[in-house]
């Protein structure tokens, strides 16, 4: 138990740091989720988060690092996608607030929002003719110019929420509705009412599935009429989805679907812990699957069935828990492992991580560090990155003072 003046202190000490304006030490970069991932032929690839920020990879997705080429969007709804296989140079950037267009791999780039409509933007599509169409939350839009100048579609349009071209069609979910357009998105007719949320269009075969809340799934082969799939071992809403050679792909919070029938059959994986909030699923021709999450994190899965294999790319896998220091020696623990450190009083940062444990509690002493982990042992982190169980603390001790170590 704490004494009084201890207590005393270590109130004053707070009331002191709350006075103060504090500084953001670590990580440096901004943290946000990944929300989009995209690689071209060239190996040359884009991961977008929140907040305009981007990770950049030049070996196909291999290794990544942050990308400063200074947007300000500030949205959720962010993607990247090329426009040539042939050119890596030309890409378009889609935000909630804006829509960005580089002929130069963002050397410069133009923002060719227009200014025309309404509504927030959901969705860019590249249409059989050539020409772009940018879907609003509440109108639609398209040109034939690379956005120098726009139309808004004349029909009646109560806005969308994801666009799939087929061919020469064009279809637009939104709310419970899907729209098609045979004249490249100048006029719209209702071809579905699902009665239900539809969150994701995509094309399987001679399919196209349109992918609701709550698990529904519709089916059709002509864009005209529509039936019902019922989906066995499906429980996602599809927002993250994508097709690759026939096969589905869908990331929730925390579970891996993937599908090889058209959506009929699904099978779910758990992801292991603290890989939480998903948003973003990409498929590399190796067959390794990149999926993005919250706190910058990009997961690589060399074989998709099997989660429990897997590497961290960027970002973290987990919260910091606890900081301890000694010195100019400074340490953070969190889960699953995670360690980052600083011998310069926290001017500088090394990221490690000690595996197997989540780790709880920290102790810095001269040139020592000790954590008590989730299973309540106490351990001793040996050159910052592997681990030497010490003794049992026992079960009921969730915390421990430096005279337990003298």
């Amino acid at each position: 138990m704490k004494s009084p003046i201890t207590l005393a202190l270590l109130f004053l000490s707070m009331t002191f740091l709350s006075a103060q304006e504090l500084e953001r030490v670590y990580p440096t970069a901004e943290v946000g989720t990944v929300t989009s991932i995209a690689i071209h032929p060239s190996g040359l690839g884009y991961a977008t988060q929140e907040c305009g920020l981007l990770l950049k990879t030049t070996d196909g997705g291999s290794t990544w690092q942050p990308s400063d080429i200074g947007l300000s969007d500030e949205s959720y709804f962010a993607k990247i996608q090329f426009l040539d296989d042939n050119d890596s140079g030309k890409m378009i950037y889609t935000g909630t607030y804006g829509l960005f267009y580089t002929e130069d791999g963002w050397a410069s780039y133009e923002n060719v929002n227009p200014p025309e409509g309404t509504g927030l933007i959901r969705d860019f599509v590249v249409m059989g003719n050539g020409e772009w169409g940018l879907i609003r939350s509440s109108s639609f839009l398209y040109t034939a110019d690379t956005g120098e100048t726009w139309s808004m579609t004349d029909s009646l349009f109560n806005g969308g929420f994801r666009g799939l071209v087929v061919g020469e069609k064009v279809y637009i979910t939104g709310g419970s509705f899907i729209r098609e357009s045979t004249d490249y998105g100048k006029t719209w007719h209702v071809v579905f009412d699902a009665n239900t949320s539809l969150r994701n269009l995509v094309q399987v075969g001679n399919e196209i599935l349109a992918i609701g809340s709550s698990g529904f799934i519709f089916a059709s082969t002509d864009g005209q009429t529509w039936a019902s799939v019922d989906p066995v071992g499906w429980t996602g809403s599809g927002t993250t989805l994508i097709e690759e050679n026939g096969t589905l792909f869908s990331s929730t919070s925390n579970r891996l679907y993937i599908s090889t029938d058209a959506g009929r059959n699904w099978t779910a994986q758990t992801y292991p812990d603290r890989i939480l909030r998903t948003a973003s699923v990409f498929l590399k021709n190796d067959g390794t699957l990149l999926v993005g999450g919250q706190n910058n994190l990009l997961v690589s899965f060399p074989d998709p069935t099997d989660v429990t294999d897997y590497s961290i790319l960027f970002g973290k896998q987990g919260n910091l828990r606890d900081i301890s220091a000694y010195g100019n020696k400074v340490v953070a623990i969190g889960e699953e492992g995670v360690y980052v450190y600083s011998d310069d009083g926290g001017s500088t940062w090394t990221e490690s991580n000690v595996p197997s444990f989540d780790l709880n509690k920290i102790l810095v002493i001269k040139d020592r560090v000790f954590a008590e982990t989730q299973i309540y042992t106490l351990a001793e982190i040996i050159d910052n990155n592997s681990q030497t169980e010490i003794y049992d603390v026992g079960d009921n001790t969730h915390s421990f003072e430096y005279d337990h170590l003298n």
